[in-house]
């Protein structure tokens, strides 16, 4: 303690110390679960222009956002056990990574569909990249951080959902402002996209070590 007030130095208590690779990973999964916020609110801010393309009532509205939800829950079980099973630390990230590419050829697709079938099928398959990153993401955290720096490192983890919250509805805007849903559903891919190349150097990397 003496050590600590003679050193000069400034307190870093709130601020763990922790591997690169770990900081890394945080950064990583905190954008993944911000694209995971942002498709949650892109449907909703979308669905007016949805509904007047494909004339939707607003019952089928309804049903049509409720899908994602259905696809959420078949990735979070099904994608959570498969990354178990795969393995811990750079086998789970595989695991991640799947989810990520699901998510953006799901919204990719979505953004040229042509009918009500391909929405319908598109919002099932995007929830199940989405809601399989959220448990993989999670149990990479809890690997990849030591367990005393687990608290701050999961917390700071979920701050990705207020910020895609937050900031996910003005972008979307802006884009709806210039463009159509369609180019909305393609903005997710295009945030997505290094950050999986990110996470695929770092399983990479990881596996040799």
């Amino acid at each position: 303690m003496a050590g600590d007030i003679g050193s000069g130095a400034p307190s870093r208590r709130y601020v763990p110390r922790g591997h690169p690779i770990s900081w890394w990973m945080l950064l990583v999964t905190t954008g993944a679960i911000l694209i995971t916020s942002v498709d949650r609110v892109i449907l909703p801010r979308v669905l007016p222009a949805l509904q007047d393309e494909f004339g939707l009532s607003n019952t089928a509205a309804g049903f049509l956002n409720s899908l994602n939800f259905i696809g959420i829950t078949i990735g979070a079980i099904a994608l959570g056990v498969f990354g178990d099973v795969l393995g811990k630390g750079p086998r789970r990230a595989w695991t991640w990574a799947v989810a990520v590419v699901v998510t953006i050829l799901s919204s990719v697709a979505t953004a040229i569909s042509q009918t009500v079938g391909q929405l319908q099928a598109l919002r099932v398959a995007m929830g199940i990249g989405t809601g399989g990153m959220e448990p993989v993401n999670v149990a990479m955290i809890g690997e990849w951080w030591q367990k005393e720096n687990r608290g701050f490192a999961v917390g700071t983890h979920h701050t990705g959902f207020p910020l895609g919250q937050f900031f996910g509805p003005l972008i979307i805007g802006g884009v709806l402002y210039v463009a159509t849903w369609r180019e909305a559903f393609l903005f997710i891919p295009l945030v997505a996209v290094p950050i999986v190349i990110i996470q695929i150097v770092l399983a990479a990397g990881t596996s040799k070590g």
